[in-house]
């Protein structure tokens, strides 16, 4: 019976995390997103697209709290999240040499 409980909380949580990855890509037109979660409660969304490179500070931070307003109708009923942040990053290709810079902001307050 444990065993059944396990698996059901683990696709629960795969639902979720593609929902959520659905819903940012489709709202802020984004294909490279991916998402981090340790100990159940604390996730990191990292966006990958130089488009927000350009964006000011308080923009990315009030995207940053839509994403954890998301998170929140997301789950639900669920165990909430507790902590996380969203990650701005962008990356260049120099054919051997890949480099990246990145910008984070809390999602919850």
């Amino acid at each position: 019976m444990t065993v059944i409980v396990s698996c059901s909380n683990v696709t629960n949580e795969l639902s979720f995390m593609n929902d959520l990855k659905e819903s940012i890509s489709e709202k802020y037109d984004i294909e490279k997103v991916e998402l981090k979660m340790n100990n159940g409660s604390n996730l990191t969304v990292i966006i990958k697209d130089s488009k927000f490179e350009n964006y000011d500070l308080k923009r990315k931070q009030r995207i940053s709290s839509e994403i954890g307003q998301m998170i929140t109708h997301l789950r639900d009923n669920d165990e909430p999240i507790k902590s996380g942040s969203v990650r701005f990053m962008n990356e260049d290709n120099y054919g051997i040499i890949k480099t990246s810079d990145s910008e984070s902001f809390k999602m919850f307050e």
